[in-house]
């Protein structure tokens, strides 16, 4: 519930705010997540997205971009790893040329940092049948144009399992990797 006071505080996302920037921390960010996993719990066993989510998708994009931006160490934690490995991370929205394809955010490591790898995160609220054809093609898009790349993770943030795409088949490959995750909020442990 808190969530979805948070997203529709006067039509605008609280965390957005410029004033509330300071309230982003790590127990701030927790509790959100798990507000938001309870939240998704909930409504798991009913066919109907909230209204919030179809009005607006970006605005949780922009919840969850700002938390990752804050404190990037929470996804390696959604992700059951530790914090500690976001450091020398830096998180950013990344725009990819030619396409105008936007990945939701891509955290780029230092060039100092002993671990290249670069991880990108996609929100994923809406059913979308043809999600992965667009994320992978965005993927490669990015590596194309960053030849540098040493290697790459992606991460995927779904509501519930019945908003992933269907027909995931001709992506097999990728999914069944170790390189891209796929988490369902709703099934995370309190």
């Amino acid at each position: 519930m808190l969530f979805f006071t948070l997203v529709t505080h006067h039509r605008r996302s609280f965390l957005c705010e410029p004033q509330n920037v300071g309230l982003l921390r790590r127990p701030f960010c927790l509790s959100i997540c798990t507000a938001f996993s309870a939240t998704a719990t909930a409504i798991a066993t009913s066919s109907k997205i909230p209204e919030v989510f179809l009005a607006h998708p970006l605005k949780t994009d922009s919840i969850f971009y700002r938390i990752f931006q804050t404190d990037p160490g929470i996804l390696f934690e959604l992700l059951g790893q530790s914090a500690d490995l976001a450091v020398g991370y830096e998180f950013r929205s990344v725009e990819i040329k030619q396409l105008a394809f936007r990945i939701d955010g891509v955290l780029l490591p230092n060039p100092d940092a002993v671990d290249q790898t670069v991880w990108f995160i996609e929100v994923q609220f809406q059913k979308d049948p043809h999600f992965y054809h667009r994320f992978f093609a965005e993927i490669a898009l990015f590596l194309a144009q960053h030849p540098q790349t040493l290697d790459w993770q992606a991460v995927v943030l779904f509501p519930r399992r019945s908003i992933e795409p269907d027909q995931t088949h001709l992506h097999r490959t990728q999914l069944n990797s170790d390189q891209v995750h796929r988490v369902y909020l709703n099934e995370l442990k309190s």
